[in-house]
């Protein structure tokens, strides 16, 4: 507690240099790429892009990404209750983010119960972050 928040940030970018190190000698899996280096190695034309040009391309990136998953949350029950449910799951799950630090390091004596300090209350999010 007596370092203060730097260390994490230095403890995120050494597991992030760690994972990119590891990731660099690994090979290409995604199939789209290995076809159109192996056609580029061949001398080859890449494949055509299947998704139109200019408008007719918006329109439908457009289509797909927005009023699709409107309709389908408006005329799809299981959607709509399944949308709720995650809404309010995640109002729980934030409830809890912003309760915790009243509840166990409150600044007000008459309501504080537990008399954990910042170190000991931080460490109450455990419980959260393994649930969750």
């Amino acid at each position: 507690m007596e370092k203060g928040w730097h260390w994490t940030q230095w403890t995120i970018l050494f597991i992030g240099l760690f994972t990119w190190l590891v990731s660099l000698p690994q090979s290409e899996t995604y199939k789209r790429i290995i076809l159109l280096s192996r056609a580029k190695k061949l001398g080859l034309a890449p494949p055509p892009n299947p998704l139109p040009a200019g408008w007719p391309r918006i329109k439908f990136l457009l289509t797909v990404t927005v009023i699709r998953p409107a309709k389908m949350l408006v005329t799809e029950p299981i959607v709509a209750y399944f949308s709720i449910y995650t809404a309010f799951n995640f109002s729980v799950l934030f409830a809890f983010f912003a309760a915790f630090p009243l509840v166990f390091q409150s600044p007000y004596p008459e309501i504080q119960v537990y008399h954990l300090n910042r170190g000991e209350s931080g460490l109450v999010f455990l419980g959260i972050g393994t649930g969750a």
